[in-house]
């Protein structure tokens, strides 16, 4: 009975002492039958034992780290052998409780080899005699693992057993055995995951999908390599399903770490978050072992910012601000801008135009510039990473109110809606908008004298508006808008809306409210007050210094016809006729007449203008511009005889011109082609 307990005591207190590792990753735990080949003692010369067998229970941790300790190995042992006795039929038997550490590597895949040393107590058993006394033993063995649970091993280790009186037992022990390696939740891989996650901004909602919001550090901390390793992110509030990285890693070897990017495709849900909050979110990683697909989660927790929420590291984020398609931002513009568009002035771009009146618009609404101290422009852009608060166009135009992104943000969203590109100008500390104008950069500076307030980028012209000045004119924005940007030494941020939508897409986010459109007949009365006022501002310029040339140098038809084409340029052609007439009652002098049938076709007068190229080609026969001129009102007035014999005289100066225009001389194509816009980019001067 006394030697049961014994054992008892020593197979709980081994139990006892691996229990704590169970819950821990990877734990071992080995069986190896033995045959066990005794060296000694001797008496008189003779081998106290013959071949004897062994069976050991043997625990393993392996703490699996990126330094030195991941080459160790150590744990608890249990061993029952025995050895017959040479000189009868007795057995002797030991039972050994204790412990042993060493190194181990891997040659090879699936391999390992380790070498050890260790030690403890050995309960010796012969007849009904027993003692205690301590062992050493000393090994090595070779481990292939058969799954990530199970391995076979084959090895020898040395083993003496010594008391007071000498060595009770010593040999060598040869052993071929399987062991199981516990692991907490699945069987597979051991990793470690360290997830960095940046706050997550639902303005940028669709750019997650293709870029990252932070990285998981992944370390295989297991003995083999895994393959094929998917990683996906999840926030179930806010996403319908994962989504997973981009990233696929073919192969982690062993003690391997990679940064996994962490991406994500979230739902408009997210646009309801309007305090930001910290939400449940989860990182799943799938991969290979040994052959088998396994997968593991880790929760971890992510801060989602309020909708409107932003930051200033790069100013093309604006753009997702930018919801030119948004219901309301979309009707407005396209009333305003389309009304403007079918009462402008043949004379000057379109897109001068509508720009201008956009922006007159939003004085008749009433649209104000409000400075939010908690949300400045000036303050929170030079700091990249202090967050900033900006309202969406519909939000702006609901409230009428905000502050110089607000107010940019709108009109650059009214522009786009219009059809007219758009772009954030910055300079340290303010932000407003320049749109494009639909002229090349020579047609801009030949019809703009005052050029100098416009921007050239890569050949087209760009004007500035300072949209805060709402309540101050058109005119008078823009000016201030060039001027900033020359106070500035010319120095300034270009960020072409539709640029930026490449890299951060307008998000698609509408808003509870009313906002009402501004009376369209209103709008275009304020519109022609500020263009005409632009239109004396840069004509009363030219024609003083023309009236100055005409007092020095007396009449003269050139600087007649200059002043007629200076009204007509800009739409005044009332004016422009009156001095077109002051030369052409003195002679037939081609650039007034040219200048002339221009006007009237201008005018949708096609007689009157028929008339006049057909003198001007009697001036110059071989004129393009006349040939041109021609062809097109005798085919608007029908006259296809007259459109084709021109048509064919034009093909001998300029065939590639002839053909272009071949279709004036068709009946039905050419009265379709009357209804075509009329414009006119050139003036006879001289």
């Amino acid at each position: 009975m006394k030697m049961k307990n014994v054992l008892v005591v020593v197979v709980l207190l081994f139990l006892y002492s691996i229990m704590p590792v169970f819950a821990e990753s990877p734990f071992s735990l080995i069986t190896q039958p033995g045959m066990f080949l005794p060296f000694g003692p001797e008496t008189d010369g003779v081998q106290n034992y013959s071949l004897g067998g062994s069976a050991i229970l043997e625990g393993e941790f392996n703490p699996y780290t990126d330094n030195f300790l991941q080459y160790l190995h150590f744990g608890p042992q249990l061993e029952y052998g025995v050895l017959p006795i040479n000189s009868g039929s007795e057995i002797f038997s030991f039972f050994n409780f204790g412990a042993n550490v060493g190194v181990k590597l891997t040659p090879i895949p699936r391999t390992l080899l380790r070498v050890w040393g260790g030690g403890g107590g050995s309960l010796g058993m012969y007849q009904k005699e027993s003692g205690l006394f301590p062992y050493y033993s000393a090994g090595s063995d070779i481990k292939f693992r058969l799954s990530p649970t199970v391995d076979l091993g084959v090895g020898a280790r040395y083993l003496q057993g010594q008391s007071s009186l000498g060595t009770i037992y010593q040999g060598l022990s040869i052993s071929l055995g399987l062991g199981y390696k516990f692991q907490s939740g699945s069987k597979g891989a051991e990793l470690h995951f360290t997830p960095r996650t940046d706050e997550i901004y639902p303005l940028y909602y669709t750019w997650y999908d293709e870029n990252p919001l932070g990285t998981v550090e992944l370390t295989n901390n297991s003995s083999e390599k895994i393959r094929n390793v998917r990683t996906s992110f999840y926030v179930p509030q806010y996403m319908d399903q994962p989504k997973y990285s981009d990233t696929v890693v073919d192969t982690m070897n062993r003690g391997e770490s990679r940064t996994i990017p962490l991406q994500s495709l979230f739902t408009k849900r997210i646009f309801e978050i309007n305090e930001g909050l910290k939400v449940a979110a989860e990182i799943t990683v799938e991969y290979e072992y040994y052959g088998k697909t396994y997968s593991d989660s880790v929760p971890l927790t992510v801060y989602i910012n309020n909708k409107n929420a932003m930051t200033w590291d790069d100013d093309r984020k604006a753009a997702c601000f930018v919801t030119a398609n948004n219901p309301l931002v979309y009707s407005y513009a396209r009333s305003v801008s389309g009304k403007v568009r079918r009462e402008a002035v043949g004379a000057l771009d379109k897109n001068f135009q509508i720009g201008m009146g956009l922006f007159e618009s939003l004085t008749l609404y009433g649209l104000g510039y409000v400075v939010d101290p908690s949300s400045a422009y000036a303050e929170l852009s030079a700091n990249e990473q202090v967050v900033d608060y900006i309202q969406f166009p519909q939000q702006t135009l609901i409230s009428q109110g905000g502050d110089c992104d607000d107010l940019s943000v709108l009109y650059a969203s009214m522009l786009e809606a219009s059809g007219i590109p758009a772009a954030f100008i910055t300079i340290p500390g303010h932000i407003y908008v320049g749109y494009q104008l639909g002229l090349s950069e020579q047609q801009a500076k030949r019809k703009f004298p005052g050029a100098d307030n416009l921007l050239f980028v890569d050949g087209k012209p760009w004007l500035p508006v300072e949209v805060t000045l709402v309540n101050d004119g058109f005119l008078y924005s823009w000016q201030t808008g060039a001027r900033q940007i020359r106070e500035n030494n010319g120095e300034y941020g270009f960020f072409p809306v539709r640029s930026a939508w490449e890299y951060y897409p307008p998000a698609e986010y509408e808003s509870v409210g009313i906002a009402y459109l501004p009376n369209p007949d209103e709008v275009l009365e304020q519109h022609e007050k500020e263009l005409n006022r632009f239109l004396k501002q840069e004509i009363n310029g030219q024609v003083a210094q023309l009236n100055l040339q005409i007092r020095e140098q007396g009449k003269s038809h050139i600087l007649y016809n200059k002043m007629g084409v200076t009204y007509a340029r800009y739409g005044f052609y009332e004016d422009a006729i009156t001095w077109f007439e002051r030369v052409l009652r003195e002679k037939d002098f081609y650039p007034s007449l040219m200048n002339m049938g221009n006007i009237y076709y201008l005018l949708n007068d096609a007689d009157q203008a028929s008339r006049y190229y057909s003198k001007a080609l009697a001036v110059k026969p071989d004129s393009e511009k006349a040939l041109v001129g021609l062809a097109r009102t005798s085919s608007e007035l029908e006259d296809y005889d007259t459109a084709n014999r021109v048509l064919a005289t034009l093909a001998e100066i300029n065939p590639d011109s002839a053909n272009d225009m071949s279709h004036l001389g068709t009946a039905v194509i050419g009265r379709a082609s009357s209804a075509q816009n009329r414009e006119i980019d050139e003036w006879s001067e001289e």
